[in-house]
């Protein structure tokens, strides 16, 4: 069993989820592969779904082999979840058919969409951001 203790990591953006990713990829040892983690379900869930544990130090010696899952999603990834987990996701709930199922996906996909309109967005402020600052330098030489 890999997640006994498991933690959501949110984050705003997309290429935050990469960002963290990196950042985890050099603090924990990853027990499953990038493929493995990636998780894209007919139900609509989407997330990555690492299981990482302690790098072995003396620090952590008596912590090494516990497992932990570690998910990592963007904060409209999570609010998709938090609306449709219990409903559409979780085993034993309720009996979803599949127009219901069909629904769910759609709403992922359009917060999906938004995801990556909002990527859009920040990378175009940050870039005229880094433009005006680079015009600023040029004119102060």
């Amino acid at each position: 069993m890999n997640d006994l203790v498991a933690l959501t990591v949110l984050c705003p953006y997309e290429t935050d989820v990469a960002d963290f990713v990196r950042w985890m990829k050099g603090v924990f040892e990853i027990r499953n592969s990038d493929d493995h983690a990636a998780r894209n379900t007919d139900q609509g869930h989407r997330a990555l779904h690492y299981v990482v544990s302690l790098q072995s130090t003396p620090a952590t010696f008596h912590l090494a082999g516990v497992r932990c899952e570690l998910q990592v999603k963007t904060i409209l990834q999570e609010a998709f979840d938090a609306k449709a987990h219990d409903l559409a996701y979780k085993p034993g709930k309720l009996k979803v058919g599949a127009e219901m199922r069909r629904q769910f996906v759609l709403l992922s996909t359009l917060l999906q969409s938004i995801d990556g309109q909002t990527e859009f967005l920040k990378d175009l402020l940050l870039s005229g951001k880094k433009a005006v600052h680079l015009r600023r330098e040029l004119a102060l030489e």
